[in-house]
């Protein structure tokens, strides 16, 4: 890949692809915006800027909207910006050093995952891969607690909120309270893999827990 068309090519597949996955993504209320808000808290312990700081702001006045009303969204366009923002300053820490590629793996891990499940899957059963759906984790787990008698704000804001904890915030806190080193492939290659095989475990037991009804 020490090529500067292959390397654009790739980038603009991998800018591209996660542009889809943040917009998927948003379907839970604080999901999108967690994430976001847990990749600006690296950009800001990395590289100690201001910008990443007036992008935080709105973003979190937006999540505690978001998460208490469920009347207001990011729509396409703020979750195509979002995603484009995480996509192209990805791209652009990676190129810095000393970040491993397994550490943005893992931050950005649901939306990616569940991107290219989604689609695999929809490719084997002869489903468009662009078609809007609900065979998300997000779905099954908002339909798990509508089940046991949640509200649709609170289950819809509960499940954003334990997803993007456990794939965003977690990772990115062990960083910025120094428990891991952010470039340490040692450690976020395998937790990546736990956290793979835990988000597909968990797919699997929602989604047996659906045909049940």
């Amino acid at each position: 890949m020490n090529s500067a068309p292959a390397l654009m090519i790739a980038g603009a597949l991998l800018a591209a692809g996660f542009v889809f996955a943040g917009n998927m993504a948003d379907g839970a209320n604080g999901l999108l915006s967690l994430i976001g808000l847990s990749f600006l808290g690296i950009l800001m312990f990395h590289k100690s800027g201001l910008n990443e700081l007036l992008f935080a702001i709105p973003l979190l006045v937006f999540f505690v909207f978001n998460v208490a009303t469920g009347r207001i969204f990011l729509g396409d366009f703020g979750a195509y910006g979002i995603s484009a923002m995480i996509a192209f300053g990805s791209l652009d820490l990676y190129a810095g050093g000393g970040v491993s590629l397994w550490f943005l793996a893992s931050l950005l891990a649901y939306p990616c995952i569940e991107f290219l499940r989604v689609t695999f899957v929809r490719v084997l059963t002869g489903s468009s891969p662009f078609q809007a759906s609900n065979d998300h984790l997000h779905n099954f787990a908002y339909e798990f607690l509508r089940k046991l008698g949640w509200s649709g704000n609170a289950a819809n804001s509960a499940t954003g909120c334990l997803v993007g904890t456990i794939s965003a915030v977690l990772p990115a806190a062990s960083v910025i309270l120094g428990f891991v080193d952010i470039g340490r492939t040692s450690f976020w290659g395998p937790y990546f893999a736990v956290y793979a095989a835990c988000h597909f475990g968990m797919i699997l037991a929602l989604f047996r827990t659906r045909n049940l009804r």
